[in-house]
């Protein structure tokens, strides 16, 4: 079925009345999913990829939660994977063509999505895959995600000519809370790896380590390489460490 003869089939058209705190800020409130009415004409999936690019330690894991849908069918549940991998190419839910497919609505589902590290980070915030608009040559599917939680990314539009092909989603995860420094006196300045830069201190006395155990000792007033050698000794081996420094 392409697009020009069977937009309206699709059941994507908007017009949702406002619903139920939950559901898409944009597109309306939840329907619950009706399982017996709305897996009639054709399938189309939509899959997602998750880019961690702001995930930095092996072991972190990343957690969906379904939290509300309105006109998207068989969406994921509740599901966790743990890094290093990429996840790739998961099923989140799909749309259907035919007349009792939600005719008159828009499609979204959400989802609490929770990145936790072994450092003890954990980072929260909403994703949603809904419909962003309806064309007359296909119809656009968007990834993005809200609702003020500690953690970030960057989304994306997919879009497709016909019906029954897979529209693949990206969302990349840009930001997560920093770690806690050993006291309420210290700002986060770099996780282990990194370059931190040490204009606008009060002075060069770094704190370094996680969690219970650090080693406080005086860097290169040009910045230096957040890391163990950079010490004279390594306060947490074998867990990832951060710095901290003494701001104005």
């Amino acid at each position: 079925m392409t697009f020009a003869s069977g937009a309206l089939a699709l059941g994507l058209l908007s017009g949702c009345a406002s619903g139920p705190a939950g559901g898409s800020p944009g597109l309306g409130g939840s329907d619950g999913e009706d399982p017996g009415a709305s897996r009639d004409g054709t399938r189309t999936p939509i899959t997602l990829q998750i880019q961690n690019e702001a995930i930095q330690q092996n072991g972190s894991t990343i957690r969906l939660v379904q939290r509300g849908a309105n006109c998207m069918r068989d969406e994921l549940r509740d599901r966790t994977w743990t890094l290093p991998a990429g996840i790739a190419n998961v099923e989140m839910g799909d749309i259907f063509t035919g007349s009792a497919a939600c005719l008159t609505e828009t499609s979204w589902a959400t989802w609490d999505l929770t990145v936790a590290q072994p450092d003890g980070r954990t980072g929260t915030t909403v994703l949603e895959i809904g419909q962003s608009g309806l064309q007359t040559q296909g119809f656009e599917i968007e990834a993005k995600c809200w609702g003020g939680g500690t953690a970030s990314c960057t989304g994306s539009i997919g879009r497709a000519q016909q019906t029954g092909l897979t529209i693949q989603m990206t969302i990349r995860l840009d930001r997560l809370p920093d770690p806690a420094g050993p006291t309420s006196a210290e700002t986060f300045c770099s996780m282990e790896g990194g370059f931190c830069d040490m204009r606008g201190v009060r002075s060069y006395l770094v704190a370094f380590g996680v969690g219970g155990s650090w080693v406080y000792e005086w860097q290169d007033p040009k910045g230096f390489t957040c890391q163990a050698s950079a010490f004279s000794k390594d306060p947490a081996p074998g867990t990832v460490k951060a710095c901290f420094t003494y701001r104005l």
